[in-house]
């Protein structure tokens, strides 16, 4: 019986060991991949903002668009290339600064093919349209 009672506490201690160590290396998995994934985030934006800051140096105006593509932030260049001095741009569609129907139509025939699903194999391309 005592040797029994010795078995069942040797075996119940084994079990024990096993969910720690699964457990562990559950949490270190986990820990793992979270910091792969803020490492992967942080280059991510790094990168964009070295893209930015180069697209700044060369162009005149960089307008940042949303989901909807609609002018992301205040931007106060644009608004001065526009002439709108001072007031915000934020939630508006570029489009609407486009005074012809034709370059409204080029532009959203341009981002209909970039969105959607197929967004992650989408190529960069220039489009000349006026503001």
């Amino acid at each position: 019986s005592c040797r029994e009672e010795a078995r069942s506490l040797i075996l119940y201690q084994i079990w024990n060991c096993g969910v720690i160590l699964s457990v562990s290396v559950s949490k270190a998995r986990s820990v793992r991949e979270q910091v792969r994934v803020d490492v992967e985030t942080k280059d991510l934006r790094d990168e964009s903002s070295g893209l930015s800051n180069l697209l700044d140096l060369v162009c005149d105006v960089v307008v940042v668009l949303d989901e909807d593509l609609r002018i992301k932030g205040n931007n106060s260049r644009f608004s001065a290339m526009v002439m709108l001095h001072g007031r915000s741009v934020e939630g508006v569609r570029l489009q609407d600064y486009m005074p012809s129907e034709e370059d409204k139509e080029a532009f959203e025939r341009c981002t209909s093919l970039q969105s959607g699903s197929a967004t992650e194999g989408a190529m960069p391309r220039a489009l000349h349209v006026k503001l």
